[in-house]
């Protein structure tokens, strides 16, 4: 978590918190059984192998990541099972050198490849050997399992090198169904207030996402020049507080409303976020992204462990 989004990560009113959790725990359950829009699993991963935002990370460039490890609560191959079954257009990443199950993840791959439907991948990640003979063993044990070459990837002490080989291959895997913008829509808590041509503005934002921002603003009879730089907007996105210039690109009519669209812009005239406002949006981007799942996936986990506790009192 950066330093700008633990600062202002907070929200005025407690009552908000409480509903919304409220909101989302009824509405997690009333989801449907198969989750629709492709998603990607990391399971079991190290945290020393990745940064430690890399899910906020990887959906900037436009893929849906989670981030799954072991626990007490369920086991790591019930969680694969639970996954696999519930979101059955996703792309799973599993790392070989987590504690393995009762048999070893050879046995379980083979098991797992056989029951994935046709629409799910499943790459191996492992910590690399140190030599390409070693590496090239176990890649040779894994590659016919899973009916392809280039199907594993070996994770170095190099995190930024670990995450562009991911990403190269989620590319490739991905090609046709990644996201090129992932935009999450805002609550009325979320603000937007700035000075043009001498005049106050504030309004609620609708969506936005790293590039981009769309809001309805109080003054109904607002004049403002496209293309023109704005300066110093404040934003609050759902507690997040930035500030930031940015361009107005366009404005329609809606039921709501007229509705302005702005693109980020820095101090210098590059277009989008500075890093710091770039790392505190994406993060909140993120749990707004995958808030549903995420809260769906740890009730499943939940429930789930319980039974195979209860059964298996001794595993």
């Amino acid at each position: 978590m950066t330093s700008i989004s633990k600062k202002y990560k907070k929200f005025d009113n407690w009552q908000y918190v409480a509903y919304h959790y409220y909101i989302m725990h009824i509405s997690a359950l009333q989801e449907p059984e198969v989750i629709i829009g492709r998603k990607t699993f990391f399971i079991g991963l190290a945290p020393a192998l990745l940064p430690a935002a890399f899910p906020e990370t990887l959906l900037a460039s436009g893929f849906e990541a989670y981030n799954i490890q072991d626990d007490d609560i369920c086991p790591l191959t019930k969680k694969i099972e639970l996954l696999c079954s519930r979101f059955v257009n996703s792309d799973i990443f599993l790392y070989i050198d987590a504690p393995q199950p009762k048999e070893t993840w050879k046995e379980y791959v083979a098991s797992l490849q056989e029951s994935l439907s046709s629409q799910m991948s499943l790459t191996i990640l492992y910590a690399d050997r140190g030599s390409s003979e070693q590496n090239n063993e176990i890649e040779q044990q894994y590659d016919p399992l899973l009916g392809a070459m280039d199907c594993c990837i070996p994770l170095s002490d190099d995190m930024a090198q670990n995450l562009n080989r991911i990403v190269t291959m989620l590319r490739e895997k991905q090609s046709s169904e990644r996201r090129k913008t992932f935009r999450a829509n805002c609550s009325e808590w979320s603000t937007v207030s700035f000075f043009a041509q001498g005049k106050a503005f504030n309004g609620h934002i609708n969506d936005i996402s790293v590039d981009y921002f769309s809001c309805h603003l109080e003054q109904e009879d607002a004049i403002l020049p496209c293309y023109e730089k704005i300066s110093s907007i404040a934003l609050n996105v759902e507690g997040t507080l930035i500030n930031s210039d940015a361009v107005l690109l366009s404005e329609r009519s809606t039921a709501n409303g007229k509705l302005y669209v702005f693109s980020f812009c820095q101090k210098g005239g590059a277009s989008g976020l500075d890093n710091d406002n770039r790392a505190a949006v994406l993060e909140t981007l993120y749990q707004m992204v995958t808030e549903r799942e995420l809260t769906m996936m740890q009730q499943l986990f939940t429930a789930t462990g319980k039974q195979f506790r209860a059964q298996n009192p001794y595993a």
